[in-house]
């Protein structure tokens, strides 16, 4: 007599032979696309969406990003500087209102300590031993103060060579559109350059996202650094 064995009853709670608890709410997963998409809708710029996502995706390598007491712990005990980990919750409190999660609340004090100030002729080296390219951009912003991502979405049309002026018409951060005297060694070096390139008005001069001129201009300052045997540990931008 043949007997027919009976399978074992599963288990509440779990489905199938797999051993993973069901849960009424199913955990939300890190979507950069959906995240940035989200961010894009609160009016935040390019390059700030950016900047968030690559903070998330830090938290997400380091800890469970959808556990908000881990995350939290992970967090005061990380040994970086009180203003990036104030970065990186605003960023993880962004990520938690787009997944309805509830951050643990925090309040981070930031430390501005007063910024370096490179001599001239190091700038002026610096500006001598770069490629035409990043040379221009920045003897551009040792004149202006403009910021890397102002300084990038610049075009043609906003530079006047006859009375040597440029104009900023898209600042960042909230700062106001404005104009500023260039110096002749400026307008020089940036006409050779749009020259080179043969551009027309509407054209952006370096045409270049923010992130990628700065990784650029590092590079290039720790190449003619290395060349030069200034070994600066300072930033020059």
């Amino acid at each position: 007599m043949s007997h027919r064995r009976t399978q074992d009853p599963v288990p509440k709670g779990f489905v199938g032979s797999n051993p993973t608890p069901r849960t009424k709410e199913q955990t939300p997963e890190l979507n950069p696309i959906q995240c940035t998409l989200f961010l894009m809708d609160k009016g935040l710029k390019e390059s700030t969406i950016r900047s968030k996502i690559k903070r998330v995706k830090r938290i997400a390598k380091m800890t469970e990003i959808n556990n908000p007491l881990k995350v939290d712990r992970w967090l005061m005990s990380s040994d970086v500087e009180e203003g990036y980990k104030a970065n990186l919750y605003q960023a993880y409190r962004d990520y938690c209102e787009y997944t309805g999660l509830t951050p643990i609340d925090r309040t981070f004090q930031r430390v501005n300590p007063l910024p370096y100030v490179p001599l001239e002729k190091d700038i002026d080296q610096l500006v001598s031993g770069m490629s035409q390219r990043y040379g221009s951009l920045v003897q551009l912003i040792k004149e202006t103060g403009f910021r890397i991502g102002e300084a990038v979405r610049l075009k043609v049309s906003d530079f006047d060579f006859e009375r040597g002026i440029v104009t900023l018409n898209t600042p960042e951060k909230g700062s106001n559109p404005r104009q500023l005297k260039l110096s002749n060694r400026c307008l020089g070096i940036v006409n050779t350059y749009i020259h080179k390139r043969v551009l027309r008005l509407n054209d952006r001069i370096w045409d270049v996202d923010t992130e990628t001129a700065f990784r650029s201009l590092m590079k290039q300052r720790k190449r003619v650094a290395e060349r030069t045997s200034n070994h600066t540990s300072e930033p020059l931008f």
